[in-house]
């Protein structure tokens, strides 16, 4: 109660509203995730990486697949592709994005 009353004095204080909810496609629908701990994560579980043993197009297509025969792929309005789908340079534990374009290998 007092972090809501505390957000709402602050929206009050700069003249701004919460913003509705029910706009949020994240809250909203289903998404799928390819980020740290997916199933299908770049480095299958090698480091923190998901069960599958491969994460590329052909992955993607059989979640997809998967999602239709359970007729629920419409309802999946989100596919998060995690940092390691693009180029970059890795860093300790931090996979740093420089080209915002697929690899071609992925896709």
């Amino acid at each position: 109660a007092a972090l809501e009353a505390w957000g709402c004095l602050m929206q009050k204080a700069h003249g701004t509203q919460r913003r509705a909810a029910d706009t949020d496609r994240l809250v909203n629908h289903l998404s799928y995730w390819t980020d740290n701990g997916a199933f299908y994560y770049g480095d299958a579980w090698h480091e923190a990486g998901g069960g599958g043993k491969t994460c590329n197009e052909e992955s993607m297509v059989s979640v997809a697949r998967g999602l239709e025969e359970q007729d629920l792929l419409r309802a999946v309005r989100t596919w998060q592709m995690d940092d390691w789908w693009y180029p970059g340079h890795h860093t300790a534990f931090v996979h740093c994005v420089q080209n915002w374009t697929l690899l071609p290998p992925a896709f």
